[in-house]
């Protein structure tokens, strides 16, 4: 099995930028230069148009997951609390 460490960001054939794993399997984020002058933020909240590599401070993949199913289950009509069944 081959390992991956980084791979390539892409959009409509235009390279973003690189994602890498850092230190303890965190994934860290850069924009290339060509991305940072005609390009706009992938992410406006965490990864901010700007020359820097961007690397989370904790691992938490699930974040917020929680909050947005139970929206959605009470969107759809639900009249339970998802916590009920935790």
């Amino acid at each position: 099995m081959v390992s991956v460490n980084k791979l390539d960001v892409v959009i409509d054939g235009n390279k973003v930028g690189t994602l890498a794993v850092a230190d303890k399997y965190l994934c860290a984020f850069e924009y290339t230069d060509e991305w940072l002058m005609n390009g706009y933020s992938i992410s406006p909240f965490s990864l901010p148009l700007e020359k820097k590599v961007f690397i989370p401070k904790s691992y938490t993949p699930f974040d917020g997951l929680l909050e947005y199913l139970q929206t959605a289950c009470l969107t759809a009509g639900a009249d339970f609390w998802l916590t009920d069944f935790l």
